[in-house]
């Protein structure tokens, strides 16, 4: 086994999708007690402008996956723009 990176990383900004608010939350806090920007939502109909804009880039995507497959290829064409 290799030895672990240790050099600096940038911060990194992961996107949470679930609609289970409980889930968000402590995932949030996981996530953010490991020094990990978030934005997490709840619905898929806010993530798509603010995908859209481009104003974030998305280094992370943690998706609920009782989301329908069509929505996984909307998000990742999105996010890949």
């Amino acid at each position: 086994m290799g030895a672990p990176y240790c050099g600096m990383i940038e911060e990194v900004l992961v996107m949470l999708i679930d609609d289970d608010k409980e889930f968000v939350t402590n995932m949030t806090e996981l996530l953010k007690a490991h020094n990990y920007k978030v934005i997490a939502v709840d619905t898929t109909s806010t993530i798509m402008p603010m995908l859209s804009e481009g104003k974030q880039k998305i280094d992370v995507m943690i998706l609920d996956v009782h989301l329908s497959n069509l929505i996984f290829v909307d998000l990742l064409a999105q996010a890949e723009a």
